[in-house]
């Protein structure tokens, strides 16, 4: 009888012990799942905002920027046409202004290379939609004359609503004084520039840079 007591105390006590350790198990177990959910959700979060930034990159925005030396803010695009073969071509790049706190569309910048002399008047700059339209920067809208190889066209943003809202397939920039000219077919990516360029003054989506001072 007292052998059977004590097997059964021992009995109670292993029983005991096992639940013990079971309950302990489920404890770690639940807490475990937390972590892993805990840790899941930051990554949910943390690649959400990734997405984000990323989205925010591809899209046009205006840089603004102050001159470390002089205060003076100025504003610059974050994306270009870059229209080349490697050898010769132009860039057309927005060029913005501030009025108060707003930034206003001024024209097209485009400089160009290894397309004559960079003396220059009367350039013209051409675009064609995607619908088949076109649209001609004669040089009446250009700059004047100058030898630092660069035009303006549509000065103080008279024509923007013109080009603005449709997709650009091909550009031609053409020099006025020599007559050469290039040809560029755009990519997708670049197609939708100009769109994303007065989204980008709708939405006034500035955002402040730094820049290393000349």
């Amino acid at each position: 009888m007292v052998i059977a007591g004590a097997y059964l105390i021992t009995k109670k006590k292993i029983m005991k012990s096992l639940l013990i350790i079971l309950l302990s198990v489920l404890v770690v177990t639940v807490n475990a799942q937390k972590i892993v959910d805990t840790i899941a959700q930051k990554l949910d979060s943390t690649n959400a905002q990734k997405s984000t930034a990323l989205k925010q990159k591809k899209d046009f925005y205006i840089e603004r920027s102050k001159d470390l030396f002089t205060d003076k803010i100025s504003l610059s695009p974050s994306k270009y046409i870059n229209a080349n073969d490697g050898k010769t071509g132009f860039i057309v790049s927005s060029s913005f202004k501030l009025d108060g706190n707003e930034a206003i569309f001024q024209g097209l910048f485009v400089t160009f290379y290894n397309l004559g002399s960079d003396c220059n008047e009367h350039n013209t700059l051409d675009i064609l939609f995607d619908d088949g339209s076109k649209f001609n920067f004669g040089f009446l809208t250009g700059s004047d004359w100058n030898c630092d190889g660069y035009t303006v066209f549509d000065r103080r943003g008279k024509y923007f609503d013109q080009y603005n809202s449709k997709k650009v397939v091909a550009i031609r920039f053409t020099h006025g004084s020599t007559g050469h000219s290039y040809a560029h077919t755009l990519l997708k990516s670049e197609q939708t520039y100009f769109i994303e360029v007065k989204k980008a003054l709708d939405t006034q989506n500035i955002v402040d840079v730094k820049k290393e001072q000349d």
